[in-house]
């Protein structure tokens, strides 16, 4: 017996100068009956019987809270009776999950630096709006666990609400993400963000750049003969041989 019960009676069910009074407190037509409960739990239906029970469910473990309603007779007036609807209540929100928490999406990969966004989605199954905790804890690389956030997420009956939860990472390593302490299947795995190499002029190189030589200088701008000072040349050379046939004639 896990649930905890609760156990309640009117503090007036009983007549301490009549106790006979009262023939619920007794088994109708079983006069040995009667006898075997009134030596083991006494007369009176709460200073004997209600207390004897709580003692016999202490005594044997059994989760349970008695509550005795002064003033009241044996049946309680509403508003005493629903302090213990209200019990049920918060035990079985306790017990049971009325909201279900899944996590939709989650980053897998960052970058020392940015931020890492996990989504997770509440849903409601019931007919009555309802509102839970959605914790977000990350285990690091030596396997400690810190707390980042967490959030009340109120969800309309038969509806879901997606939050999105985040962090920022600061070193390198594996991480495990953790929703309501459960740990996320994937890790998130951040790394360095990689720096575009530099060559030993200060200038940004690629592939396909062009091959420059020690000064710096691109090949097709450095002194010399290149296509088009090679075609300036054949032309000049042209030119001087014309002159030198026209002078001969």
């Amino acid at each position: 017996m896990d649930i905890e019960q609760f156990r309640w009676i009117g503090g007036k069910d009983q007549d301490p100068e009549d106790p006979d009074n009262y023939v619920r407190k007794r088994f109708k037509g079983d006069d040995e009956m009667d006898q075997v409960v009134e030596e083991f739990f006494g007369t009176l239906q709460v200073d004997d019987r209600f207390e004897t029970s709580r003692k016999i469910y202490d005594h044997l473990d059994v989760p349970a809270t008695f509550r005795t309603f002064e003033g009241q007779p044996h049946s309680p007036a509403w508003e005493y009776r629903s302090e213990a609807a209200e019990f049920h209540k918060e035990r079985i929100e306790d017990e049971f999950e009325l909201l279900h928490v899944t996590l939709t999406e989650s980053d897998s990969e960052a970058y020392v630096g940015d931020t890492v966004t996990a989504r997770v989605t509440v849903e409601n199954a019931t007919g009555v709006e309802s509102s839970t905790t959605v914790s977000f804890a990350v285990d690091g690389p030596e396997g400690e666990t810190t707390e980042i956030e967490t959030t009340e997420v109120q969800v309309d009956s038969k509806s879901a609400e997606t939050v999105e939860l985040e962090t920022v990472f600061e070193e390198t390593g594996e991480f495990t993400l953790r929703i309501n302490g459960t740990a996320i299947e994937d890790s998130v795995v951040v790394t360095e963000e990689p720096t575009e190499e530099v060559n030993g002029t200060g200038t940004e190189t690629s592939e396909g750049d062009a091959v420059t030589d020690q000064g710096g200088v691109a090949a097709d701008e450095a002194p010399g003969f290149g296509v088009v000072q090679t075609l300036m040349a054949v032309g000049g050379i042209g030119y001087l041989i014309d002159r030198y046939l026209s002078t001969d004639d």
